[in-house]
């Protein structure tokens, strides 16, 4: 992401989630999930966001570079803006 390759890095996360929830790795998986959710939205993609964000539970959260702590609840209320097309 740093590199501004947002295609090449949604792939990294896509892969990184598929292995955590191969491995059951929780951490792994909440923080791909956080970052390919964000870069969905990034990507104008938030059906694809909202699919991943159901694989972690609602208290999940972490830190996303260049946006700062991010919620599933956060992500989730951005989807549904970007979905309807309204704000709340």
């Amino acid at each position: 992401m740093r590199l501004s390759n947002l295609d090449s890095a949604a792939r990294c996360f896509e892969q990184e989630i598929a292995l955590a929830l191969k491995i059951g790795k929780d951490y792994f998986l909440g923080s791909s999930v956080m970052r390919l959710a964000d870069l969905m939205l990034r990507l104008n993609n938030p059906s694809r966001a909202k699919e991943v964000l159901a694989f972690v539970e609602d208290g999940t959260g972490d830190y996303v570079e260049g946006a700062g702590f991010r919620t599933k609840a956060a992500l989730l209320r951005e989807v549904e803006e970007k979905l309807t097309g309204s704000s709340l």
